[in-house]
């Protein structure tokens, strides 16, 4: 598993989408997965539907 932590900064003219957001999961292809404002819930459901069921090591 790859972590970056960056800032994120709206286009200029835009708004800022991302505001107040602790965690977000970024699908390979640079789409927004699934956002947090602070709660895992839905984590795994996200998880699972874009990367498949969880595999032994």
């Amino acid at each position: 598993v790859q972590v970056v932590t960056a800032t994120a900064k709206p286009a200029e003219g835009t708004t800022d989408a991302l505001t107040g957001l602790d965690a977000l999961l970024i699908r390979p292809d640079g789409h927004v997965a699934w956002t947090s404002h602070g709660t895992p819930d839905g984590l795994t459901t996200a998880l699972t539907h874009w990367f498949g069921p969880e595999r032994a090591a």
